[in-house]
């Protein structure tokens, strides 16, 4: 009995000298930082000594908190970024039944929008749906060079032309802005009736401009903008200078020194153009279950699950789109 009990205070002893010992080179590590810090600043080397800045207080928080372990003879974190720790709480855990849903546990499906080109992208998108036991369909993006987003680029631009000149003479409601009135956005008055309408989602308005049709007579006679017109070869639509629109309203003014949020450039058409053709997609499929779309830059929270289920009771019961925005999502 007397030999098992020192066994057991020998090897607590021991223990604890090791943790004793640990604190006290992470201490002298963190010390041998500071002091390489201004030696760095004394001598001049600013990127040095910002790098050694970073560094120490790393070693001193785990100095503190005693989270460095040496097994296999190395320094090491003892957790890992996106494994849950033993002590976390159930619903933080993608192997908790309740939240193994590979669809957020709201949706049938998971789509997320990546250009194909970038697999570096996809692969940490990969990574995090194998964290938090996700799983999702990768839609190919739109790129800023297509030619359907010049198409696009171009036809906005020819519109607004067309907007601006019936404007200057509309005796319509309007706002005035630039000289021009400008008309305001509304949404049709039978739009209730329309949406409650079954079957797929036929191609109109916009939908148009990157596709020609087999007839003529598909194309909407108020359409303000042919079909014909083409942009130039060679034409970039980069080179089509054209600014957001706010407040719903059809023009915006382009300046010299527009704030980047408030140019529509090729890259924002494109992303909005692959939206739109998975929000189709989505419409004109059989599954009427809420269906997620992410862009391939996103990142999670590990208790997204629970944040979501707490969500979802609390919209109202003709809900079409919701926005989850950076509270749930960054």
């Amino acid at each position: 009995m007397l030999p098992r009990i020192f066994r057991v205070l020998r090897s607590a002893s021991a223990s604890s000298t090791q943790s004793h010992s640990r604190h006290l080179v992470t201490f002298l590590i963190a010390t041998l930082l500071t002091i390489c810090v201004f030696v760095a600043l004394v001598l001049s080397q600013p990127p040095l000594a910002l790098y050694l800045a970073f560094a120490t207080p790393f070693w001193l928080e785990n100095a503190a908190r005693g989270t460095i372990s040496n097994s296999s003879g190395t320094l090491s974190s003892s957790v890992s970024p996106l494994t849950p720790s033993a002590t976390a709480a159930p619903h933080d855990s993608p192997e908790n039944a309740e939240n193994t849903s590979s669809a957020l546990g709201i949706a049938s499906r998971v789509y997320v929008i990546s250009l194909p080109e970038r697999t570096d992208r996809r692969q940490q998108m990969d990574y995090l749906g194998a964290a938090l036991g996700l799983e999702w369909s990768y839609i190919d993006a739109f790129n800023s060079s297509n030619p359907a987003i010049t198409a696009i680029s171009r036809q906005v631009r020819l519109l607004r032309q067309n907007v601006a000149s019936a404007s200057r003479s509309a005796a319509s409601p309007g706002v005035a802005y630039d000289g021009v009135h400008t008309p305001v956005f509304h949404w049709p008055d039978d739009i209730a009736v329309l949406a409650r309408e079954h079957g797929p989602l036929v191609p109109a308005g916009a939908d148009l401009w990157t596709s020609r049709p087999a007839s003529p007579n598909r194309i909407d006679q108020l359409e303000p903008v042919s079909m014909n017109e083409r942009p130039r070869p060679g034409m970039h639509a980069k080179q089509l200078e054209l600014a957001c629109t706010q407040d719903n309203k059809f023009l915006a003014h382009f300046y010299a020194r527009l704030p980047p949020h408030r140019i529509l450039t090729a890259a924002k058409i494109a992303c909005w153009h692959s939206h739109m053709q998975i929000i189709r997609e989505i419409v004109n499929s059989d599954d009427d279950a809420p269906a997620i779309v992410l862009e391939d830059d996103i990142d999670m929270e590990r208790d997204i699950l629970a944040r979501l289920k707490a969500l979802w009771p609390a919209l109202p019961a003709d809900w079409d789109i919701v926005y989850l925005g950076m509270k749930y999502f960054v």
